[in-house]
């Protein structure tokens, strides 16, 4: 990981590589606590389903950020930046109208990390809802999941 890093990578070239996974972060705009239902769950893993140009592994769903991990299919031909503004929009058109507010913020966290590390990664991660008081064990937690193995 680096150290003070202010912005988000957006990596450009993602050519196939097996060793290299995509850590995202997607928060809500102003951090509203808004997520936490299961037309999110179920549009969110609808529309990463479908996706053409990346797959999704491990996910959680916070009230008010997503955690995903990612890597581009094939030859990484769509640009990270693209498909994300294709998924979040899409979700957005179908929650918009059922929450009554604008879901996303603008922009996203993206970090690189090794194959090797996605296990320790998302034992991190899962700890989330945990560590917010949601929860007193990851298990308990139910907006997660996996949509591919990565």
């Amino acid at each position: 990981m680096e150290v003070g890093r202010k912005a988000p990578h957006h990596f450009k070239d993602l050519r196939h590589d097996d060793e290299r996974i995509i850590f995202l972060t997607v928060c809500t705009k102003n951090r509203q606590k808004v997520l936490c239902h299961s037309d999110s769950l179920y549009y969110m893993t609808q529309f990463w389903k479908e996706s053409k140009g990346w797959v999704v592994g491990k996910f959680i769903i916070l009230p008010d950020h997503v955690h995903f991990f990612a890597k581009p299919k094939g030859d990484g031909s769509i640009p990270l930046q693209g498909w994300m503004k294709w998924w979040k929009s899409q979700v957005a058109r179908k929650l918009i109208p059922i929450l009554g507010t604008e879901l996303w913020q603008r922009d996203f966290w993206d970090t690189s990390i090794n194959r090797t590390l996605y296990p320790s990664k998302w034992r991190y991660v899962e700890q989330n809802p945990v560590r917010h008081g949601y929860v007193t064990q990851p298990c308990d937690w139910e907006l997660k999941g996996e949509i591919n193995p990565l």
